[in-house]
């Protein structure tokens, strides 16, 4: 996904209990090792997804540029929530890829 999508800073699969089963990010592109995997389950982007809804978080700032949060749901063929995706996402490259470098 990284490589597919330069926006994607950072993506990550939660169980339904919020954990982090997977967590993927441009420093450890093959995979935040296991004692570094984080419980999500108080956090808001894991909340919404859980319970069916995109979630889009509020721009914040980084010294790579304005980023946001998102979250979706991920189902199975039957339409039952069994896990939850959820991404940080670089804007200053979605600027560069829809308008340009000069921009």
């Amino acid at each position: 996904l990284l490589q597919e999508f330069p926006a994607l800073e950072e993506v990550a699969f939660l169980n339904l209990s919020g954990q982090e089963t997977v967590r993927l990010n441009r420093a450890f592109d093959q995979g935040v090792p296991a004692d570094e995997l984080q419980d999500q389950a108080n956090i808001d982007k894991f909340k919404v997804a859980k319970e069916g809804k995109s979630y889009i978080g509020p721009i914040y700032f980084t010294l790579k540029g304005p980023m946001i949060t998102v979250a979706q749901p991920v189902l199975n063929r039957n339409n039952i929530i069994i896990q939850v995706l959820t991404g940080e996402v670089n804007l200053s490259e979605l600027q560069k890829k829809y308008y340009g470098n000069d921009k």
